[in-house]
């Protein structure tokens, strides 16, 4: 393969693993920020998001990403704060994948059917 071929081949390799890490890692909902600021009255309007680009941009550094509903809400802070450093992440930011990790994990309410 030439080195052209090989470097759109990583470049759709990139982008084929981003929209993976998409579906595994997903974007907070309303609901999930709601859900989330009933726990953490202090949570900011994009601490969700920050956390989950923190989540996706420095955990993916060393490994695959583990997607938020493959452990139960309580296991995620342990989890975290074991890597935090590895990741280079500080009491913020490791609180931000905190909140992002915790609440997406969490069993999340049925949307409501549609109406007839």
């Amino acid at each position: 393969m030439s080195r052209r071929g090989s470097f759109w081949a990583s470049i759709c390799s990139a982008a084929a693993l981003v929209a993976a890490c998409a579906t595994a890692v997903p974007r907070p909902t309303e609901g999930d920020q709601a859900r989330a600021a009933a726990r953490w009255p202090d949570l900011g309007p994009t601490d969700l998001d920050d956390g989950r680009a923190l989540y996706v941009n420095r955990c993916s550094g060393c490994h695959a990403l583990v997607p938020p509903k493959s452990r139960p809400p309580m296991a995620w802070p342990h989890e975290v704060a074991l890597m935090s450093e590895r990741a280079g992440l500080d009491d913020r930011e490791r609180e931000l994948v905190t909140r992002y990790v915790v609440t997406m994990s969490e069993e999340r309410p049925a949307s409501p059917a549609p109406a007839e």
